[in-house]
C-alpha cells in the first residue's frame, strides 16, 4: 500500500491536532515527500492500513497537483515507520527527537504497537529506547 509517512506525515496538519513537525513548506514539493515502500520501508506486513487517512485535501494546498486519494500515516504510525525505517537500515531517526514532539504525538500508542508486532528483539530494543529519550 502507497501512503506517506516518516517526516512528511509529521507535517501534515490534522485538525484538532498540533503538528509535530514545522517544516510544512516541504509539502510543496511531490518528489520530496517520503513515501512507505519506496523511500521508507513499509510496515504494511505489521499495522496493515492502521491508523492511515486521505490527506488529499489539506496536501492540496501545498501541491494542487495531489492525486485523489492520497493517503497519509497519522503521528503516531509516522513515528512508528520511521523508527522502523531506522532500525531495519541501521541508521539513527533522521531529524528528530522524541523530546521535541512528544506534546503532538501519543507515545504510548506507537510503544504499544512495538510491544504488540512481531518484530526482532534489537528492533523493539533501539525503538523503544527512542522513545524514552523525553
Amino acid at each position: 500500500m502507497r501512503y506517506i509517512t516518516g517526516t512528511t506525515a509529521l507535517n501534515i496538519m490534522v485538525p484538532g491536532r498540533s503538528v509535530p513537525g514545522w517544516h510544512s513548506y516541504g509539502l510543496v514539493n511531490i518528489a520530496a515527500w517520503q513515501w512507505a515502500g519506496i523511500n521508507v520501508r513499509s510496515t504494511d506486513h505489521l499495522l496493515g492500513n492502521l491508523d492511515l487517512y486521505d490527506a488529499t485535501a489539506v496536501l492540496r494546498r501545498y501541491a494542487p497537483e495531489t492525486p485523489g486519494g492520497t493517503l497519509a500515516a497519522n503521528y503516531e504510525r509516522a513515528v512508528f515507520d520511521l523508527l522502523f525505517d531506522s532500525v531495519s537500515r541501521g541508521r539513527p531517526v533522521p531529524n528528530y527527537q522524541a523530546k521535541d514532539i512528544d506534546d503532538a504525538v501519543d507515545f504510548k500508542k506507537v510503544t504499544r504497537w512495538i510491544e504488540s508486532v512481531d518484530l526482532p528483539f534489537e528492533h523493539q530494543a533501539v525503538m523503544l529506547g527512542w522513545l524514552s529519550r523525553i
